[in-house]
């Protein structure tokens, strides 16, 4: 018998991420709306403290140790830096960068 292992795309990767990322923010006592505007750069908006947040979510499903893109374009769209979040997340690992504290 062969088995067969089909790869997710990109887009169900990215989706993945996103499901991920609203479980930690939900931890962490953010409400959260999802987004699904491609044409926006952030994927979600979450809210805690009556502050607003608008976070573009970067993750990596696979162990190794690997980079995040971002692109210079998706970083001048950002309007409002204030409330913009990146969310970086690989397995059970994230963090938080604002796109001031990026170097492009």
């Amino acid at each position: 018998m062969t088995s067969i292992h089909i790869m997710a795309t990109t887009y169900e990767i990215g989706e993945e991420g996103v499901r991920k990322a609203i479980r930690i923010l939900k931890k962490l006592g953010f409400s959260v709306t999802y987004e699904n505007d491609f044409r926006k750069p952030w994927d979600i908006i979450a809210k805690r403290n009556d502050k607003i947040y608008y976070i573009n979510v970067k993750y990596s499903s696979s162990s190794y140790r690997g980079t995040y893109a971002i692109s210079t374009r998706s970083v001048q769209k950002i309007k409002n830096t204030e409330n913009f979040l990146f969310m970086f997340i690989k397995q059970d690992d994230y963090c938080f960068f604002k796109p001031t504290q990026l170097v492009i």
